[in-house]
């Protein structure tokens, strides 16, 4: 009993160590919107409840975390909150209430870990388990905003744990629907979610068989039955506008393959992600998790595949294309930490007592100080976050500097301007790169997510990172706000009087 309260307590303490962490840095960039990816999410969901169209009119994302956001927009404006148009109260709120969905799910999706290391190795896996996510930059800086990968794997560490359970007592009925909802709920959130039916079925195959004739045995067709028409409740207009999915569905295949500008390998993409998972966890744990992926292979074979086939589908899929981002990952690194914390069920195998108590002990020690570094990180990156952005600072100094009247030109990752006092254009990501004229303009404002993509690499971009230093170097540069330690967060932003 002494133990079992010991792991509940060290299961608080941790999982409320995570969300006050991840909590602290919801506000990032206010009174600004600075992520550039939460609009996707937040513009559709703004105009479901303003309109009353249910139809978000794109295909970006699956449905279901814009309706989340919508049912939060909805429950803000029947709270008396004011309009987009009186002011930026709501959408501030909007966002505030959004982030911390994030997180609440973010903390969900470390319990759900912490269960599954339980079930699968024991307390002090679990634990273990959960003190390598609760810190890691990674996941702690993918937490706190309005995007897809953190709730995906919330879903996605939900089934795994269905299939932890079919495993381990075998196939039935129910647990096949509930896992065949989740995966469906996982698919609704993000497309490449549905590789989570491979747990689902190797899970079921361990008891009934891997030949195609016992996947009609067991229950398990009605759940895999379910998994499209939970995606289909949760992004209806994937039937209802069939073309314009499929349309979609093509170009976004073909961006992922052109290759998007600073974030693209030469080629496919899986030693980036490889490289990432290795950055994340620190060479003593990776070496943990090769460690326990050789155990469990030697030991307990059906395991290791229920660990690995989500993530090996997944980055098989997504190393494919030239196209990666570091969040992407995030989905993996709870399978990745249950390969690093599966040696502690295997010391049970060391027969002498001190030597299976001092190898217990190394390893915990390993965990141990890969969480506190990871905590020290962590800290700073969320302190760091809640700084002044640079893209308010300038916005306040070109307010206050620049004439009325004036016309500006600006980049995606520059501050927005007001558009009743200046002649803006907004030329979106590195839109420098496709004016004719600069002279055209009195100002103009660049950012460092357009610039630095293309001047951080030349070699790759050669005539980009030309452009930019032409126009650079024609232009008197104002001023310059650049992120400091302590000081100020956010891109680089450059203000330039033409000539």
């Amino acid at each position: 009993m002494r133990d079992r309260y010991l792991l509940i307590g060290a299961a608080v303490l941790l999982l409320s160590a995570a969300f006050i962490l991840r909590a602290r840095a919801v506000t990032f960039g206010f009174p600004l919107f600075t992520h550039p990816d939460e609009s996707f999410l937040i513009d559709p969901a703004l105009h479901i409840v303003d309109s009353g169209d249910l139809n978000p009119h794109g295909f970006f994302y699956p449905y279901l975390p814009i309706y989340l956001l919508s049912l939060v927009y909805a429950v803000l404006k029947a709270a008396g909150a004011s309009s987009p148009g009186d002011g930026p109260s709501l959408l501030l709120a909007l966002h505030y209430w959004g982030r911390l969905l994030t997180v609440s799910m973010s903390s969900a999706a470390l319990l759900l870990v912490f269960a599954a290391a339980l079930r699968l190795f024991g307390a002090a896996a679990a634990v273990s388990a959960l003190a390598l996510l609760v810190f890691m930059p990674l996941h702690v800086a993918n937490s706190f905003v309005i995007t897809t990968d953190v709730p995906m794997s919330m879903w996605v560490s939900a089934a795994f744990i269905l299939s932890v359970l079919t495993l381990l007592r075998g196939p039935n009925l129910r647990r096949h629907l509930l896992n065949g909802l989740l995966i469906g709920l996982a698919a609704g959130t993000k497309y490449n979610a549905i590789f989570a039916v491979a747990p689902m079925l190797l899970a079921h195959a361990a008891h009934k068989g891997i030949a195609p004739r016992h996947f009609v045995r067991g229950g398990i067709l009605p759940g895999l039955a379910l998994i499209p028409l939970v995606f289909l409740a949760t992004t209806p207009y994937a039937v209802l506008d069939y073309r314009s999915f499929v349309t979609f569905l093509a170009s976004h295949q073909m961006h992922f393959s052109l290759g998007h500008p600073g974030a693209e390998s030469q080629g496919s993409s899986y030693l980036f992600y490889l490289a990432t998972v290795f950055h994340a966890f620190g060479a003593p744990v990776s070496l943990l998790a090769l460690s326990g992926l050789l155990i469990l292979l030697r030991r307990d074979p059906w395991k290791a595949a229920l660990i690995l086939s989500f993530p090996l589908l997944y980055v098989a899929f997504m190393g494919r294309y030239p196209v990666r981002f570091d969040r992407f990952l995030v989905p993996v690194l709870p399978f990745v930490a249950l390969l690093a914390v599966a040696p502690l069920q295997a010391l049970s195998g060391i027969e002498r007592k001190a030597l299976r108590s001092l190898v217990a002990a190394g390893l915990c020690l390993v965990v141990a100080a890969s969480s506190m570094a990871d905590f020290g990180s962590s800290w700073r990156l969320v302190e760091q976050q809640r700084l002044p952005d640079t893209r308010w600072l300038a916005k306040q100094w070109i307010e206050d500097n620049i004439p009325a009247g004036a016309r500006i030109a600006r980049e995606h990752y520059t501050p927005p301007l007001d558009e009743d006092r200046f002649q803006v254009a907004n030329l979106g990501y590195f839109g420098l790169l496709r004016l004719d004229d600069p002279g055209a303009f009195d100002y103009l404002v660049s950012g460092g997510g357009d610039f630095a993509r293309f001047l951080n690499n030349p070699g790759r971009y050669p005539v980009e990172a030309a452009r930019y230093k032409k126009i650079f170097s024609s232009h008197e540069l104002l001023r310059s706000f650049a992120p400091e330690v302590g000081k100020s967060s956010g891109p680089i932003v450059l203000i330039y009087k033409t000539r």
